[in-house]
C-alpha cells in the first residue's frame, strides 16, 4: 500500500516565482539562497529519520523544483517519531523550499534531461523506510564470464 504526502501543486510560474517572499515566508534580512540552504539541509535530515514499526509510517515528499512534470526529487521519510505539528510545519518548509528552488532556478535555467521522478514506493528492511521502486535500484553489475 502506498501511503505518502499529499503533493504539493505547482503554482503557476509567474506567482510561483516570489511567492515565498511575498508571502513573508522568507525574512527580509536573510537572502533567498541562504534560507534555500537552511531549508535543504533541514529537509534532507528528515531523509535520514526512517525508523518506522509498521508501513503506514512512511512518507515521502517531492523535494526541488523541476521544469519537467513532477519535483527534482523524492524524499522518503517516516513519522513515526513525529508529532501531528512537525509534519505540519515540515510540509510547511517542504512548500517554502520548493518556491524558493523554483524562484532560485528560474533566475539561472539549467538545461535539464526532462526525466520524471518516479513516485517512491515503500518498502520495511529492518525498520527503516525505504524507496522499493525498481527504477531506482542500481544496476546489477555484469560478470564478465558469463555471455
Amino acid at each position: 500500500m502506498l501511503l505518502g504526502c499529499q503533493s504539493i501543486a505547482p503554482k503557476d510560474p509567474e506567482s510561483a516565482s516570489n511567492s515565498a517572499i511575498n508571502n513573508n515566508q522568507v525574512s527580509e534580512s536573510v537572502p533567498p539562497k541562504v534560507q534555500h540552504k537552511r531549508l535543504r539541509e533541514t529537509l534532507l535530515a528528515v531523509s535520514h529519520q526512517t525508523y518506522a514499526e509498521t508501513l503506514d509510517q512512511c512518507r515521502y515528499f517531492p523535494m526541488g523544483y523541476s521544469p519537467c512534470e513532477g519535483p527534482a526529487r523524492y524524499i522518503v521519510y517516516s513519522i513515526k517519531t513525529m508529532s501531528s505539528a512537525e509534519q505540519a510545519k515540515l510540509l510547511q518548509q517542504v512548500e517554502e523550499y520548493n518556491q524558493l528552488d523554483q524562484f532560485i532556478q528560474e533566475l539561472r535555467p539549467i538545461a535539464s534531461h526532462c526525466q520524471p521522478k518516479p513516485v517512491p514506493r515503500f518498502s520495511l528492511i529492518n525498520n527503516q523506510c525505504r524507496d522499493a521502486n525498481p527504477l531506482l535500484k542500481p544496476l546489477p553489475m555484469s560478470n564478465s564470464n558469463q555471455m
